[in-house]
């Protein structure tokens, strides 16, 4: 530098260690679907039209949670059926443990048993 010029600091250098999972699915595409089926205990009929409208909002939320989307939703009165499309990292059992172990599941009024004849 001439003389009387100002230096100039060196640039910062920018420390950063890089996440293995960016680096793996960096450019990769995928599809992953998971057809999800299950009944109702003892397959007894009660999906009606107004648990089936609160199951698909509930349902869609908890996949989202999870990193995943349902595409389609099929209910009737005693089973239904989810077409998921779920992220490589989407673990398939938390999802599954979170989509059916947060189905509602009415309780007995005094004995604090479960009532099994009508628990989803």
């Amino acid at each position: 530098a001439p003389a009387g010029a100002i230096a100039t600091p060196p640039a910062a250098k920018v420390w950063y260690r890089r996440s293995l999972r960016s680096a793996y699915l960096r450019g990769v595409r995928h599809r992953i679907y998971f057809h999800i089926v299950w009944t109702t205990r003892h397959r007894a009929p009660l999906l009606d039209a107004g648990l089936a409208r609160f199951l698909c909002r509930f349902l869609r939320q908890v996949a989202r949670e999870e990193r995943a989307h349902l595409l389609e939703i099929g209910m009737v009165m005693t089973h239904l059926h989810l077409l998921a499309r779920a992220h490589p990292m989407t673990s398939l059992a938390r999802l599954l443990q979170r989509l059916k172990g947060a189905t509602p599941r009415p309780e007995s009024s005094s004995s604090g048993t479960r009532d099994t004849a009508s628990t989803v």
